[in-house]
């Protein structure tokens, strides 16, 4: 009986010496909400998010509160970009995102033709 609390004891006493495993990742998430100029959100908003190093692009809409989310995309420096029919395209550019963080990017949308583009150079804040 010894030998098995005595094993038993040693099994429990390795596992928590190993500690937490946690797995590495090196995705991040860019989320956020669009807005239209007098502070209504923007349901059914294309957003998309183009990595500046490797070109991948992902695609997202905002759902009915405005709200959008890529919630797995790998790290390094992204611009993001806002259009909806009948507002001027707007765009994020520097958005760095780091692994295993959250960073949140909004967006108010100007009425104006399509051509028109709205470009903004800041990094978003992180959530």
């Amino acid at each position: 009986m010894s030998f098995h609390k005595t094993l038993s004891s040693a099994v429990v006493l390795s596992l928590l010496c190993l500690g937490p495993t946690w797995p590495q990742t090196n995705v991040g998430q860019i989320s956020g909400k669009v807005f239209d100029s007098s502070g209504a959100v923007v349901p059914k908003c294309a957003i998309t998010a183009t990595n500046l190093e490797t070109g991948l692009r992902q695609s997202a809409k905002t759902d009915d509160s405005g709200n959008y989310s890529f919630p797995s995309l790998p790290s390094g420096a992204y611009t993001v970009r806002a259009e909806s029919q009948g507002f001027r395209h707007t765009e994020q550019s520097g958005v760095i995102l780091d692994a295993a963080t959250r960073r949140a990017v909004d967006f108010t949308l100007v009425l104006g033709s399509i051509t028109e583009v709205v470009s903004v150079a800041a990094t978003a804040t992180a959530v």
